[in-house]
């Protein structure tokens, strides 16, 4: 276990608490989705944590997200919020990026034909919000940097 603390815990009975992860150069990333909470934490060559986490942001439901290649950035989808977010991650603060869509996760491209691309998966079924009847199959979006 590296970490089991307020900031990876639920405080929602049958709400997700961790809900995305990623390391770049000796820090952990995470989202806690019932918190709505984005957060960082320096980690040791092994994994473990070496200082306190760090709030990013505060107040989105981040259901997955993606690192920038740079770290400096992440992109997170919303799910129920409907919508792939930008967070500056220095900055500790976050824009919309797309809107309209129960985004669920979101990858980096990997190819030099895609690698200023963000792809964006959407959960299909039911449309948010619930007030526009409809239901969608999944999709995949790219989104060009």
């Amino acid at each position: 276990m590296v970490i089991s603390d307020e900031t990876s815990r639920s405080a929602r009975p049958g709400v997700a608490g961790v809900t995305g992860i990623h390391t770049y150069c000796g820090r952990l990333y995470y989202a806690n989705f019932a918190g709505q909470q984005f957060f960082q934490v320096p980690i040791s060559p092994q994994g473990k944590p070496i200082g306190p986490a760090e709030i990013i942001t505060n107040g989105t439901l981040i259901d997955d997200f993606t690192l920038s290649r740079d770290g400096k950035r992440a992109f997170a989808a919303t799910n129920p919020q409907n919508s792939l977010i930008e967070i500056d991650i220095p900055g500790k603060k976050s824009r919309t990026v797309l809107q309209a869509l129960n985004a669920t996760s979101a990858a980096l491209g990997r190819t030099r034909y895609d690698y200023n691309s963000v792809y964006v998966v959407t959960g299909g079924g039911l449309d948010f919000p619930l007030n526009l009847p409809g239901v969608s199959g999944g999709r995949v979006i790219r989104l060009d940097l």
